[in-house]
């Protein structure tokens, strides 16, 4: 089967667009979840921009598929508003573009742009924090928007993780994406792999690899090349 992620991914960007619920301070929380979002906040404080190669696995469990495909990430964190851009070569060409409220997909085989408007800033922040949980999000951020649990150490291609599980605090988006797990390298507190597992049963993994943080990006990378 054809893998096609970014539906995946842009269905969820669009049932985040509701609001989360904030959470009060005093809940109570494991201690190793306190340790790893304070290490996520010191990451977050001087963070802005993330390179990447990246591996998507969609699962669909219907028709129990499994289809892989690759590609770059780049990230730029702004104060105006972040940027994300998403480039699939293999198996088919796909161009994702994340930026001033709206999400622009370019399939160059066929010449097409598909363009999903987000809103608002603070809805493309939402959108961003589901999409890429870990990427530079602040321990805070990660608290408001999931329940989050401990669930130990793993070593992924000789990197030490820990893996959080994450559950959205909001309703109608637990009702159609279930939780998330990310693998947060130790010495980085950036992910190594992350999972986006659909109340279906469907599921995306993004293996990160050669990861660069803030590391300068050309505006020309946040353009759809037509």
């Amino acid at each position: 089967m054809r893998p096609n992620p970014a539906i995946s991914i842009f269905a969820l960007a669009i049932i985040l667009l509701g609001s989360f619920p904030r959470i009060a301070r005093a809940e109570k929380e494991d201690p190793q979840v306190e340790r790893i979002l304070a290490e996520l906040d010191k990451a977050a404080a001087d963070f802005r921009t993330l390179q990447a190669k990246i591996r998507n696995t969609t699962y669909t469990k219907v028709v129990d598929d499994t289809s892989v495909e690759n590609g770059r990430l780049w990230f730029q964190h702004e104060r105006r508003g972040n940027k994300i851009k998403l480039e699939f070569k293999d198996p088919s060409r796909r161009d994702i573009l994340i930026a001033e409220g709206k999400v622009s997909i370019y399939y160059p085989k066929i010449k097409k742009l598909d363009e999903f408007a987000l809103g608002s800033e603070s809805l493309q922040n939402k959108a961003e924090l589901g999409l890429l949980a870990g990427v530079g999000s602040s321990g805070e951020s990660l608290r408001k928007t999931y329940s989050i649990r401990y669930l130990g150490e793993e070593k992924i291609e000789g990197k030490k993780t820990v893996k959080l599980g994450l559950t959205p605090r909001d309703p109608k988006t637990k009702s159609f994406f279930s939780t998330q797990e990310v693998w947060l390298n130790t010495e980085s507190w950036l992910p190594v792999r992350q999972k986006m597992i659909e109340s279906s049963g469907d599921s995306l993994t993004i293996d990160f690899d050669d990861v660069e943080k803030n590391k300068r990006i050309s505006d020309k990378t946040f353009k759809i090349k037509k």
